[in-house]
């Protein structure tokens, strides 16, 4: 693959450059970039005029050692290809961007080991927040949060010691109460499909046994499970519901 010259390049911009560009001294242009209700609209429009013209990208480092922070906000998630994970990424950032802040984003993938080294590499970062999914982090991650000195807010389930700032639902109650509106409308084969059992489907799992054992419905073989991800192929393998599903309404709770 051909490669340009690295000598040949040019250096990167700087604050100077930009300042000399809209023509005012670099603290009036540092000013501008930093706290823009100090100056003018005419002023800060010649200096992001500027910034465009010269594709100056500030030094978020220098910047995070003067001020002492650096709008930045750590957020762990357990996968980048679930869907629900994907609203939850959009909804942060229609929140925390419009704010100033800035999101990192790092992929556990389910393991508990990768979750600790990416809570460690965020921290390393300085977040001023970190945002993760879940309260099932182990003894390491939750240590290292503990000791961050930043807020730390688990979401997406409730738990009955959080690290800090929870905001979730009930996982098992969740899966109970889907149960127990299907059994209200009459239905009795309820089929329960889940794959890649983390913690999170494990408890709507259990929720949904409850429900069906409460009605004194034997759910054994409605059931079907597996610790793979979830594909199509994984959907086609599981087993079907036997004959005498003709003979009730029948439902299948998807996770």
């Amino acid at each position: 693959m051909p490669r340009g010259n690295r000598a040949g390049r040019r250096r990167p911009t700087t604050l100077s450059d930009v300042a000399a560009r809209a023509g005012v001294s670099a603290v009036t242009a540092s000013r501008a970039l930093r706290n823009p209700d100090m100056v003018s609209l005419a002023l800060r429009e010649r200096v992001a005029t500027a910034v465009r013209e010269l594709a100056y990208v500030p030094n978020r480092l220098a910047s995070a050692l003067a001020s002492a922070r650096t709008r930045t906000i750590g957020v762990v998630v357990p996968s980048l290809t679930n869907g629900v994970f994907a609203d939850y990424l959009k909804a942060l950032h229609d929140v925390l961007v419009p704010a100033g802040l800035h999101i990192l984003v790092s992929n556990s993938r389910y393991l508990a080991g990768e979750e600790e080294d990416v809570i460690a590499t965020l921290l390393g970062q300085h977040p001023e927040a970190m945002i993760v999914a879940g309260v099932d982090q182990s003894p390491r991650a939750r240590l290292l949060l503990e000791q961050a000195g930043i807020p730390v807010v688990q979401t997406m389930e409730l738990g009955d010691d959080p690290i800090d700032i929870n905001i979730g639902l009930s996982q098992r109650g969740a899966g109970y109460a889907a149960t127990r509106y299907l059994l209200g409308l009459g239905f009795r084969r309820i089929g329960h499909v889940a794959a890649r059992l983390d913690p999170r489907s494990e408890r709507r799992m259990h929720g949904y046994m409850q429900a069906m054992e409460e009605t004194g419905i034997d759910h054994a073989r409605m059931t079907a499970a597996t610790p793979r991800p979830s594909t199509v192929g994984a959907r086609r393998r599981t087993p079907r519901r036997g004959a005498g599903a003709r003979e009730h309404r029948g439902a299948v709770l998807l996770q």
